[in-house]
């Protein structure tokens, strides 16, 4: 047994001297920059393409079978320029020889000094790499290896080192370019199965839009092929870039994470601890999947802070809006989960603060599939609405209340498709009023949407904008409410129903409560019914429609008032006392236009008034026909009585014909007199001129001369502007009257004298004449009786 020993290790040592000297002579014997034409050749036969190998190619044996390659060169496709498809400027390749023998594949460093890769795609979109990858005409089959020929050889690489690698994409088509230049990759030991460091850093160039960024990356990667195992370990990337076709001017920071990991064989994968730096924000993610193949199965966490938005502010520097205001503490968390067989995804909580706003809620979504239906929770811890318009570089608009828009609070269930959304369980704060209900958007397409809202309480003239305090407006000018566009687009093409409901609502200085306005719009007409108010007493009910279903809209109203009390009404809406009592009106109308002014003077229609136990303030008709009076007659009149005419009724009915009331039958009953009048007020213009005429009663209060007046009609005119107008009462015609009458009688009593005397005389006459008859005919028959006797 020693002696086989000892002649085995002879022979194995004659074999060692052996393989020494060939490698130490085949360098020596073997010029391989002799197989140069025979390589060309075998690379043009099969690329088509150029191929030159200008540099020199090495071998080495011992203890490495070792080839090193100088410079290469593969030429381009045919009409994509002269420059090479591919060049490397050196390769180095190294193989342990004594494993070799063994069958044994141990590779050492493999070396690529500067490849350059050249891509590129032409006009007509064709390719200078779509001749390389065309498929082949099928090569006669291989032999598998028989189970003689033992399991296949153990396989390994030292490492892989590519230096300075350039790579160029140019698009004609999309007018692109993309450059990867001076990126290195180092990599570890490699085998099967693979658990090696990586390491990779370049320099990466686009156009349209432009970006000019770096990046490196460093990790380590493991692979099982055999199991279907892979992962990338302790990684981090680093990056930092610039240019247009980013959202900031520049963007740098740091992805890193502890694992990320896939499992081919049990379809799963993960993500654990994934961080993201950058613009001041920290992201984390973790996931676990699940049926990668049979049916994707996710859950996970997302949560991301910034301690201070300004840096992120700085970094978007002009393209962030004009005065945004960026800066505090931001954050937010999100959980979720994904199930892709059961069609199902849910984010059981989610979080986000930022702003002065603080978030929160939860969701869930099923029939993903299908019709994908989400169902979930929001509330919006209280905030300022105004402060988060200052933050978001908005301007506050100017309001008669400086300290709105300073709390609003929001929650509410939801639910959506694609198609559709709804807004259940609401109650929303905005300053002092509570808004509660539902609304619903039942089909975007068809924009269809229903509501159901009812606010506790709003003042509208907090929000609207102050009132200015300039002169008054030049002549022929418009007012703004005359300027108010009728929104006839907000009807076309809206299916919309709902009812708003309001405990008080002060609005234009009007106030108002048990508001409730009905919303009916569909086929380009919009109709407001029921329209229902309670307000000074009494109350109002309404249907008001709005044709927008031809260019120009046409607007009808049937108001009804019933039972309000005047004087604190016209006090808010008008800002004067000059009228009370209790008033019950009626208007029917129809207008056409594009803004309300032009409704103002396009107005039609008919309207009743009464109003019971009122006065008009400000003026005293009875004092001032009294004080006209007086001065007609030269003189003075001082009363101390109050500036208020009172009349037990007001009655009035009339038409309205392009803006302009007209009234024939006003009526009213007041002390002493009673008033009736006509003419009419022109409501685009805020003027009247009308006319009534004061017929004063007799009465024990009428002494001396002014009993003159008694149940003589007075006229009085009242012009001008309806807030302002000119009462001119017009006694000295009604006395100018009263003369003439009196001439009139005393000539028809004169005339009726002048007939009695007239009439006496003839009597007179007829009775002497009678009488001197009788006494003729006493003497006659004296005469004859003294002649027959």
């Amino acid at each position: 047994m020693r002696k086989f020993l000892k002649i085995s290790g002879i022979v194995l040592g004659i074999l060692i001297l052996l393989i020494v000297a060939a490698a130490i002579a085949l360098p020596l014997l073997v010029d391989p920059n002799d197989f140069k034409p025979r390589i060309v050749s075998a690379v043009e036969d099969a690329t088509g393409r150029n191929f030159e190998i200008p540099g020199e190619i090495s071998l080495s044996v011992f203890p490495w079978l070792g080839v090193e390659l100088g410079a290469v060169r593969l030429g381009n496709a045919e009409g994509f320029g002269e420059k090479p498809f591919a060049s490397v400027e050196g390769v180095e390749v190294r193989v342990k020889l004594l494993p070799l023998l063994q069958k044994d594949i141990e590779i050492g460093n493999v070396i690529v000094e500067q490849p350059t890769i050249r891509l590129a795609r032409n006009a007509e979109g064709r390719t200078n790499w779509e001749d390389l990858v065309a498929e082949k005409p099928a090569a006669e089959t291989v032999a598998e290896p028989s189970a003689e020929t033992g399991a296949p050889p153990e396989f390994s690489v030292d490492g892989i080192e590519i230096r300075d690698a350039h790579i160029i994409y140019s698009d004609a088509v999309t007018d692109t370019n993309a450059e990867l230049t001076g990126f290195d990759l180092q990599a570890g030991k490699l085998g099967l199965p693979a658990d090696f460091p990586l390491t990779m850093r370049g320099a990466v160039k686009l156009s349209n839009p432009e970006l000019a960024a770096t990046f490196e990356f460093k990790g380590r990667v493991a692979a099982a092929p055999d199991a279907q195992r892979y992962s990338i370990t302790d990684g981090t990337l680093t990056f930092d870039a610039k240019g247009a076709a980013l959202p900031v001017p520049s963007l740098d920071g740091r992805v890193s994470w502890q694992r990320i990991a896939a499992d081919m064989s049990a379809e799963t994968a993960e993500v654990q601890a994934l961080t993201l730096q950058t613009l001041g924000v920290n992201a984390d993610l973790d996931v676990e999947a699940s049926g990668l193949a049979s049916g994707l199965k996710a859950a996970g966490t997302f949560e991301f802070a910034a301690e201070d938005l300004a840096q992120l502010a700085k970094q978007l520097g002009d393209r962030l809006p004009n005065g945004m205001l960026l800066n505090g503490a931001a954050g937010g968390a999100v959980s979720f989960n994904y199930d892709q067989p059961a069609g199902t995804a849910s984010v059981p909580e989610f979080s986000v603060h930022a702003l002065g706003m603080n978030i929160d809620g939860k969701a869930s979504a099923s029939d993903l599939d299908g019709t994908a239906n989400v169902n979930g929770e929001i509330r919006i811890a209280e905030f300022s609405p105004g402060q988060l318009l200052v933050k978001l570089g908005q301007e506050l608009p100017a309001t008669q209340d400086g300290e709105v828009l300073d709390t609003a609070a929001l929650s509410a269930t939801f639910q959506a498709t694609p198609d559709s959304v709804a807004i259940e369980n609401l109650h929303a704060v905005l300053d002092q009023s509570n808004i509660t209900g539902r609304l619903a958007v039942t089909s975007f397409e068809n924009l269809a949407a229903r509501f159901n809202l009812a606010i506790d309480q709003i003042d509208v003239d907090r929000y609207l904008p102050p009132a200015t305090e300039n002169a008054a407006p030049e002549e022929g000018a418009s007012t703004p409410l005359d300027q108010i566009e009728i929104p006839a687009n907000l009807v076309r093409g809206h299916n919309i129903v709902g009812e708003l409901s309001i405990g008080k609502l002060k609005a234009f200085d009007f106030n108002s409560t048990d508001v409730k306005i009905g919303v009916t719009a569909k086929n380009d007409k919009l109709r407001v019914h029921p329209a229902q108010a309670k307000f000074y007493g009494g109350g109002y009910s309404g249907d008001l429609r709005l044709d927008a279903s031809g260019e120009v809209p046409v607007m009808s109203v049937d108001e009804h008032v019933n039972d309000v009390a005047l004087t604190p009404m016209v006090k808010d809406f008008l800002d004067v006392e000059n009228i009370s009592g209790t008033a019950n009106i009626d208007v029917t109308a129809n207008a056409r236009g594009h803004t309300v002014g032009d409704l103002r003077e396009t107005l039609n229609g008919a309207f009743n008034v009464d109003v019971a136990d009122g006065a008009l303030e400000g003026f005293n008709v009875w004092e001032s026909i009294r004080e006209a009076y007086a001065k007609l007659k030269g003189r003075s009149y001082e009363s101390d009585a109050p500036d208020r005419t009172e009349f037990a009724e007001l009655s009035a009915t009339g038409t309205i014909a392009q803006g302009v009331v007209h009234n024939d039958d006003l009526l009213a009953k007041l002390p002493f007199l009673r008033i009736t009048g006509s003419g009419d007020i022109d409501i685009a213009e805020a003027t009247l001129d009308y006319t009534v005429e004061a017929t004063v009663l007799k009465s024990p209060q009428l002494s001396g001369e002014l009993e003159e007046l008694a149940d003589v009609a007075i006229p009085v005119h009242i012009t001008g502007p309806i807030m302002d107008p000119s009462i001119r009462p017009d006694v000295k015609s009604v006395l100018e009257a009263k003369a003439r009458e009196a001439l009139e009688r005393k000539k028809q009593e004169l005339r009726e004298e002048a007939q009695r005397r007239e009439q006496e005389l003839r009597d007179e006459a007829q009775r002497k004449l009678d009488e001197e008859k009788e006494r003729l005919e006493d003497k006659l028959k004296d005469k004859f009786k003294g002649l027959f006797e």
